[in-house]
């Protein structure tokens, strides 16, 4: 929140219409028609008549700005980021920039792009490291969650296999994603053009697109498979785990934000038992972050800002603790079982 406007940021790309980055658009040019991309979420939402799913959101907000007497709200994707800008009424501006023009470099938008495409970067880093160290005969799976991206049953992902002879990767092809769902012609295209290999060309890929290569640029290939192809909007949203030619689950070094599949159980850890006496503020943030997503607290990824992301549900929530005045700041979603902030500052918890 500013003294000029309120801004709203999330991880992904506006839905409806095509908006090219770094165009900073009045919503009057946003209309379209109502896009579900978790069309579950949004049938349970409209039952519930918390939404219509008719695309009257945008005019709505409009007119409700115009009979405010306040201007019309901007959009602006960059970097992987769309942010949603609200302006005051005139008589309430501190400036009277045209808002158009005000917030076109704004570093508070671009920052958490840069905090987006740096955790793709550190994955990717983390990735290229992973192969190399692997074992022959072991594999690594990546998926997108489909309970966080609202893919429902289409489970979009990579599976990388190590041998003697190197590292073979297979990209989920369309025989095995239910309609709806189904990659279009521009994302095969993508696929193509990043090195992937259509189904059934590589030896053993059967109906998946396959890939061959050294590990730098199989890391590079797969990050941006997964970001640009599958849509994930951060590596928060990823899965993995990785099993040795036995089958058995195999240890690797974390991989950036994303989520190993032992820490997706449904129950947050009670940390009633946990004793936060004595601890200043930074290290009962990070005992309390780490047991709800089940981390090694000294494994938490903490970014050049000092933000420790978390994904929640299907949003990007970055905790951080201000050292003057001492406190924590989070945008947390209403669906969380407990109170980040209440648990951290309190000393009643042994």
């Amino acid at each position: 929140m500013f003294t000029d406007r309120i801004e709203v940021a999330n991880p992904g790309r506006w839905m409806g219409k095509q908006i090219p980055d770094g165009r900073l658009t009045q919503f009057g040019h946003l209309r379209s028609d109502s896009r579900r991309p978790n069309f579950t979420l949004a049938k349970v939402m409209a039952w519930m008549r918390v939404v219509e799913g008719e695309g009257a959101g945008i005019p709505r907000a409009i007119g409700d700005c115009r009979n405010s007497g306040a201007p019309e709200p901007t959009m602006l994707q960059r970097d992987g980021v769309v942010t949603v800008t609200i302006y005051p009424r005139d008589d309430l501006q501190t400036n009277t920039v045209d808002p158009l023009i005000r917030g076109r470099d704004e570093p508070t938008t671009f920052d958490l792009g840069v905090k987006v495409a740096d955790a793709w970067r550190e994955f990717a880093r983390a990735l290229q490291n992973a192969l190399q160290t692997l074992p022959s005969g072991s594999h690594l799976e990546l998926t997108l969650d489909p309970t966080a991206s609202g893919t429902v049953d289409a489970i979009y992902g990579v599976s990388l296999r190590r041998s003697d002879d190197g590292t073979t990767a297979l990209a989920v092809g369309n025989a095995a994603l239910p309609e709806g769902f189904r990659l279009d012609r521009s994302q095969i295209a993508q696929l193509v053009a990043l090195g992937w290999s259509p189904p059934g060309v590589l030896a053993g890929s059967g109906e998946s697109f396959g890939l061959s290569g050294n590990d730098d640029s199989m890391a590079t290939i797969v990050t941006r498979t997964l970001r640009d192809v599958y849509g994930a909007p951060h590596p928060a949203f990823l899965v993995y785990t990785t099993r040795d030619s036995q089958d058995e689950p195999l240890t690797i070094a974390q991989l950036g934000s994303a989520r190993h599949l032992s820490t997706m159980g449904d129950a947050i850890p009670a940390i009633e038992s946990v004793s936060l006496a004595g601890l200043n503020l930074g290290e009962r943030v990070r005992i309390v972050v780490a047991a709800m997503t089940k981390t090694d607290p000294d494994k938490l990824a903490v970014d050049g800002d000092g933000d420790i992301g978390i994904r929640a549900g299907s949003a990007m929530v970055f905790v951080r603790v201000h050292d003057n005045p001492r406190s924590l700041t989070s945008s947390r979603r209403s669906s969380q079982r407990w109170n980040l902030a209440r648990s951290c500052s309190s000393n009643s918890l042994s």
